[in-house]
């Protein structure tokens, strides 16, 4: 008898899955990649990216992420304007349309 209620629980192995299952990590990258142009230049190349929560849809979680590149070439004592990205979490991409008639 304790043989069937060993086998009535029900382990995880035995439980049927049909969705997929992934992790995406979310928060802030930065990359930066350098290259002297001479003795006072430097090319500088910014790459920064943000991932995060956007909301659930049916108790999924759905994440949304921004992309961000920049380029700059600066002589010696110049500093790199970094730009705030908190100020663009919450920003939605806005697209022009023409209305068909």
């Amino acid at each position: 008898m304790t043989s069937a209620n060993s086998n009535s629980k029900q382990q995880p192995s035995d439980r049927v899955v049909g969705e997929k299952v992934s992790f995406n990590d979310v928060g802030f990258k930065f990359k930066i990649d350098t290259k002297f142009v001479d003795q006072q230049t430097v090319s500088i190349k910014l790459n920064q990216s943000h991932s995060f929560l956007q909301g659930f849809v049916d108790d999924v979680p759905v994440t949304d992420k921004r992309d961000f590149k920049s380029q700059f070439l600066l002589t010696d004592g110049q500093l790199v304007p970094l730009f705030n990205l908190s100020s663009l979490l919450n920003s939605k991409s806005k697209k022009e349309t023409i209305a068909f008639f």
